[in-house]
């Protein structure tokens, strides 16, 4: 089958390291199972299924997953596409924030909400009853109910969904299309990526969000798709300023630059965790690799390192 981004393969071989180190991870976290695109951009796609979709049902290359945060490179794609266009500014305030954060720092993580120091209903319903929503859908509705900032926006990292859903905002403004369409017609279409917007999943994610909880993750989290689309997405072309360099970065350590997360070698990395979800994707200038779970790992950030080095070292063989 020829593709944009190169033919599909589907097999069960794959270089050493990942074929070890995916099916035990699965074991050790209890995760039902999981699909794996890698391959080289403009080569061919390897796809790899392991465990169940569901309980009794095998888990297919085709099936469609919950993305969680990896939803982010996807807002952040389009929102600098509108750059591009000159039609949004990286660094003039946004009328959709009240704190005067700009662009840059919204895609940054910068724009002064922490939700260590007060928290971020966006993805976690049980904070949301503590603004008075019992079960809300929208994250604007819950990102007005917040306060206008924790810190000053631009002094420093702090990752947030809230201002994530402000970028959907102000992409709306700006392309003056819904969200989701200006995402599809600016970044997916061409890609020809099936994401989807709010969409569901042919996988059981075993959590307790309700649906109205599932949508309101919004720009920072409410895709859904194959792995097959995310690689596509993943293995197209990628803006030169997600590799912003904010001033607080520290020297020789991983950063978030617009969008995507920079490790000391260049490689873009990204990964999206929340109750019955993981999923994570890793760019490197020769290759793209996307792995969707339909469980949590017990520690995301140790899961993610692991898996990030193992993949990189796959894709790095001849």
């Amino acid at each position: 089958m020829a593709l944009l981004l190169g033919s599909v393969i589907a097999c069960a071989h794959l270089p050493p390291a990942p074929e070890r180190a995916i099916p035990s991870m699965l074991a050790r976290e209890g995760i039902g199972g999981a699909v794996l695109a890698i391959g080289p951009i403009g080569g061919p796609v390897r796809l790899v299924a392991w465990g169940e979709a569901a309980p009794g049902q095998p888990m297919r290359v085709g099936d469609r997953f919950r993305l969680a945060s990896l939803a982010k490179p996807l807002t952040a794609a389009t929102a600098l596409a509108l750059v591009r266009l000159g039609k949004l500014r990286l660094d003039r305030p946004l009328p959709e924030t009240a704190n005067g954060a700009t662009l840059r720092q919204l895609l940054s993580h910068s724009g002064g909400w922490d939700r260590a120091l007060t928290f971020d209903p966006i993805g976690d319903p049980v904070s949301a009853q503590r603004i008075g929503l019992a079960d809300p859908d929208d994250c604007r509705v819950i990102a007005n109910r917040m306060p206008a900032n924790d810190f000053r926006p631009g002094e420093r990292y702090a990752y947030s969904n809230i201002g994530y859903c402000r970028i959907g905002q102000a992409i709306e403004r700006a392309a003056r299309l819904d969200y989701a369409e200006a995402v599809a017609r600016l970044i997916l279409r061409p890609r020809r990526s099936g994401l989807a917007y709010l969409g569901l999943p042919s996988v059981t994610h075993p959590s307790r969000f309700s649906p109205n909880a599932w949508r309101a993750l919004g720009p920072a989290g409410g895709w859904t798709g194959s792995a097959l689309d995310y690689w596509r997405f993943a293995a197209g072309p990628v803006d030169p300023l997600v590799r912003f360099r904010p001033p607080f970065a520290v020297a020789g350590q991983s950063h978030y630059g617009l969008g995507w997360r920079i490790r000391p070698d260049g490689t873009l990395t990204h990964f999206g965790a929340i109750p019955g979800i993981f999923a994570l994707v890793v760019r490197t200038p020769t290759h793209a690799a996307v792995l969707l779970t339909n469980g949590r790992p017990f520690d995301d950030e140790a899961t993610s390192e692991a898996l990030i080095r193992s993949l990189t070292r796959a894709m790095r063989r001849p």
